[in-house]
């Protein structure tokens, strides 16, 4: 199984040393869904700065994908 690795950009980045062993690209793509998911939920900050990702790479360090959340409040 390949290992992939999870690192989050935005503010203080924050850089996956370990990784995770995972099926395909797919499975690590669900796994970055997940982890987000749990990241927005735990940080009412996401509100105050506004966009937050989790940038997926692969093995040899090449993207495999990025997913954003951008929050915006009226007034």
């Amino acid at each position: 199984m390949p290992r992939y690795f999870f690192d989050l950009p935005d503010g203080s980045l924050l850089t996956d040393e370990v990784g995770e062993m995972l099926s395909d690209d797919d499975a690590a793509r669900r796994s970055a869904q997940r982890l987000l998911s749990e990241l927005v939920e735990s940080r009412s900050e996401l509100w105050r700065d506004g966009r937050f990702s989790v940038e997926v790479f692969d093995a040899d360090r090449m993207l495999v994908g990025r997913l954003v959340v951008q929050a915006e409040t009226a007034g």
